[in-house]
């Protein structure tokens, strides 16, 4: 009989499993169970209002520390199969940031989609940019097929810090549902 024994080496336990388990942790942390989610189909695009529910002081506290704090996200719109998985018809992804500025006691404020940086003196302006979405288009509803259910999706990843353009990131991008509701079409 061969008997081994297996023992984590140092550098794994000092290294490796901290980052590990800091990868399983969430920040700040989001709840389903409390966002605020709104379709609006009664013109010919559906309109969506979103205010996910986390905690909003350690958000606050990134940002006067003076801390780049970034949301990522994520809406999907896949039509509903009852005997095959769901066909995606939208997938809709963009980035929110708020870069503060000490100095001069303003944040800039700066959304993927627009590309175009504004400024505020107001912390409670730069956390509504960052988690509210108001009116926001997802899809036009002629590329809807009538009688059919869809599944709208909203998930969000909020990250701190310098924004990484590395190939490992779109792996351990973590998503968070913080929405989600059926539309259906008449």
């Amino acid at each position: 009989m061969f008997s081994t024994n297996i023992s984590l080496s140092s550098p794994i336990q000092t290294y490796i499993v901290p980052i590990i388990i800091s990868l399983l942790i969430s920040f700040p942390c989001l709840a389903e169970e409390n966002s605020q989610f709104h379709l609006d189909a009664t013109q010919n695009i559906v309109y969506c209002d979103i205010t996910p529910s986390f905690n909003q002081n350690d958000v606050i506290q990134r940002l006067n520390d003076g801390t780049e704090v970034f949301f990522y996200w994520h809406i999907e719109v896949e039509s509903i199969q009852n005997y095959w998985l769901n066909q995606q018809v939208a997938d809709i992804h963009f980035t929110r940031q708020v870069l503060p500025d000490l100095l001069t006691q303003q944040w800039q404020l700066h959304d993927s989609l627009t590309d175009i940086p504004t400024h505020t003196h107001s912390l409670s302006q730069a956390l509504a940019f960052l988690s509210q979405i108001k009116h926001f288009p997802i899809i036009d509803k002629s590329l809807l097929s009538p009688h059919t259910a869809y599944l709208i999706t909203v998930s969000l990843n909020i990250e701190e810090g310098k924004q990484n353009h590395t190939w490992w990131n779109a792996i351990l991008h973590t998503e968070h549902t913080i929405a989600s509701s059926i539309l259906n079409l008449p």
